[in-house]
C-alpha cells in the first residue's frame, strides 16, 4: 500500500458480539467505500469491548474489506480505563476525568492526522459514567489533531443529562461536525431543548434493506413459529412469562438472540426449562434469515426491531428500554408491550387481526430511509 494513500477512519467500532453492531459497521463500510472509492478504510475497535472472534471472522467474510487497527490508543491503557470502571460505580466526576485523560494521553493520538475524515460508528456510545467519558475524552483528544470528526445516526439516553449539564453537553457535542444526525425521535427531542443542533435520521442500517431482501429465507424452520428475541438482561421470571404466555396462545416458539454474549446464559436456562429451540446467528445476515420464516418476532433489541423490519416480518416490539420506544414511536406501531411479562393471548389475537397493518407501518418506516439522513452526508 503505498504510504501516500488516501484514508478515512471508522472509530468505536463494536465488536463484541452483538449482530446489530455487525450491521451498523457494514452498513458504514458500504456507504463510505461508496462515497470514497479511491480511499484505504481502517476500523478501530471499541476501547472498552472485547471481540468476539468468531462473529468477526464471519463478519470479515461476508462483509466489505477494511484494515483492521488496535483499539485507537486505549490498548495500551486498560489500566486506566479498569480504573474507570471501578470509579463509575463510585462518584464520578465525568467531565473531570474527560480532561484528566486528555491532559494525559493526547499525544497518543497524534496518527489521526493522517485521515481525511474520521467517523464515529453510529449506536448508543454515550451511555452512563464510563462509556461517555471514554467517547467524549476519545474525542477531544482526536480533535487536537484533526477537527473532520463525523458521527452515523446515533441515540443518547436522557440518563446522560444526570452526568453533565446542558451547555457542557453542547460543547462536547460541538467536536462533531455538522449534520449531527440523531436516530430517533427521543434523542432529537432532547437535543432541541438543549440547544444542539441536529437532524433526525435512521439507524444506518436500513441502508442494508437491497441486501437484505437477496436473503434467503432459512431452510428447515417452519413458517408458523414465533421468534422470541427479548433480551436477558430483563428479569428471569419476566422474560419466562411472555415465553409462558405465547405457549399457552397455542403457538411453536422459538428463542433467537442478536447478542450471545450478553444473552446466551439466559437463553439456554428458558430453552431447557420450556423444552423450546434456541437460535445464536452468527451474524446479522443469518439473523434476517431466520426472520424471514415465522409468523411473529417478538423483540426489545432495536437491531431485532430493525432486522426483523428488513426481513419484512411481523414485529411485536417490548418497549421496556428507550431505543424499543424510541422505535415504537417514531413507526407508529399499533401494537406493543412495557414488559414481556404483558404478553397474553389476547394481545397476540389482536396482533393476528392486524398483521396487514403492522407490515405497513413497518413499510412505511423503512421507507423513510429514502427521505431522512442514514449518515452524515447531506441528501441529495
Amino acid at each position: 500500500m503505498a504510504s501516500d494513500a488516501k484514508k478515512i477512519a471508522i472509530i468505536f467500532a463494536n465488536l463484541k458480539g452483538n449482530v446489530g453492531d455487525f450491521a451498523i459497521l457494514e452498513a458504514m463500510l458500504r456507504d463510505l467505500s461508496g462515497r470514497f472509492p479511491s480511499h484505504v478504510i481502517d476500523v478501530y475497535p471499541h476501547p472498552v469491548a472485547s471481540v468476539d472472534k468468531i462473529r468477526f471472522e464471519e463478519f470479515q467474510r461476508l462483509g466489505p474489506s477494511f484494515d483492521l487497527k488496535r483499539k485507537t490508543a486505549f490498548d495500551t491503557k486498560t489500566a486506566y480505563w479498569q480504573k474507570a470502571g471501578r470509579k463509575s460505580r463510585e462518584k464520578l466526576n465525568p467531565s473531570r476525568e474527560i480532561f484528566s485523560f486528555v491532559e494525559r494521553f493526547s499525544p497518543y493520538f497524534s496518527k489521526f492526522s493522517q485521515y481525511e475524515k474520521i467517523f464515529v460508528a453510529g449506536g448508543e456510545q454515550f451511555v452512563g459514567p464510563r462509556l461517555s467519558v471514554c467517547m467524549f475524552a476519545t474525542l477531544f483528544c482526536i480533535h487536537e489533531f484533526n477537527k473532520n470528526i463525523y458521527a452515523y445516526p446515533f441515540s443518547v439516553r436522557p440518563g446522560i443529562l444526570n452526568l453533565y449539564q446542558g451547555d457542557v453537553l453542547s460543547e462536547y457535542f460541538g467536536l462533531l461536525r455538522k449534520p449531527i444526525v440523531v436516530r430517533d425521535g427521543i434523542t432529537k427531542g432532547m437535543f432541541d431543548k438543549l440547544g444542539i443542533e441536529s437532524v433526525v435520521g435512521l439507524d444506518c442500517v436500513h441502508g442494508l434493506m437491497n441486501l437484505a431482501r437477496s436473503i434467503a429465507p432459512q431452510q428447515g424452520r417452519r413458517q408458523n413459529r414465533v421468534i422470541y428475541s427479548v433480551s436477558g438482561q430483563n428479569n428471569f421470571a419476566e422474560l419466562c412469562a411472555g415465553v409462558e404466555q405465547v405457549i399457552n396462545s397455542g403457538r411453536e416458539v422459538e428463542l433467537l438472540t442478536t447478542c450471545y454474549p450478553e444473552d446466551g446464559s439466559v437463553i439456554r436456562k428458558i430453552s431447557e426449562r420450556f423444552a423450546i429451540n434456541w437460535h445464536a446467528p452468527m451474524s446479522w445476515q443469518e439473523t434476517v434469515s431466520e426472520f424471514k420464516v415465522c409468523s411473529l418476532v417478538i423483540t426489545n433489541r432495536l437491531h431485532g426491531l430493525i432486522l426483523g423490519s428488513l426481513a419484512e416480518t411481523a414485529l411485536l416490539p417490548v418497549a421496556d428500554r428507550k431505543k424499543p420506544e424510541a422505535f415504537v414511536a417514531d413507526a407508529e406501531m399499533p401494537h406493543y408491550v412495557k414488559s414481556p411479562e404483558f404478553i397474553n393471548s389476547e394481545l397476540l389475537q389482536k396482533v393476528d387481526a392486524d398483521i396487514i397493518l403492522i407490515i405497513q407501518r413497518m413499510a412505511d418506516y423503512r421507507n423513510k430511509a429514502a427521505l431522512l439522513h442514514t449518515g452524515p452526508f447531506t441528501l441529495e
